[in-house]
């Protein structure tokens, strides 16, 4: 994708830490998946988050790809689309603070679909290496985190039998 990130990387760590909490603290604390958690969580997590920008039909995620990271889209658009019957098909969108990647990153999964971008799109992204650290230094928010997962896979499934 299309970095901004080479500019913030040469400024001190403090510097683009509070860079990095004004411009993302407040997408951060709307996801699903960190309501509940603490600040210092939030804090820690987004000082190593990175911003990217997408051009239209950029791969983001392959399906089956070992899990690397986790997702926010910011801005834009994309489909999750997956290989069936020889061709692929689209199984979803994501809107603008939609997340994506986590079942891999959270439950050491291949990734269920491809991710693809339909226009250009500003997209945030968590290393696995980040979430896991924060998540081990901050041991309840881990299980918060968790719990939001289950809690909304679970809501798909009921989703999807009905």
């Amino acid at each position: 994708g299309l970095k901004q990130q080479e500019t913030l990387n040469n400024l001190p760590k403090a510097i683009r830490s509070s860079i990095a909490n004004y411009l993302f603290f407040p997408i951060v604390q709307n996801i699903y998946l960190f309501q509940g958690v603490s600040r210092d969580f939030l804090f820690q997590l987004v000082s190593d988050i990175d911003a990217e920008y997408f051009p239209p039909k950029e791969d983001i995620i392959l399906q089956n790809e070992s899990p690397a990271d986790l997702y926010i889209l910011v801005s834009g658009a994309v489909d999750f689309t997956a290989y069936v019957d020889g061709q692929d098909q689209i199984q979803g969108k994501a809107v603008i603070g939609d997340t994506f990647g986590e079942i891999g990153v959270l439950c050491h999964r291949p990734q269920p679909f491809t991710v693809r971008t339909t226009e250009l799109s500003q997209i945030l992204r968590i290393s696995r290496t980040s979430l896991m650290s924060a998540m081990h230094t901050h041991a309840e928010d881990g299980r918060i985190i968790m719990n939001n997962l289950f809690m909304k896979l679970r809501g798909q499934q009921s989703i999807a039998i009905d």
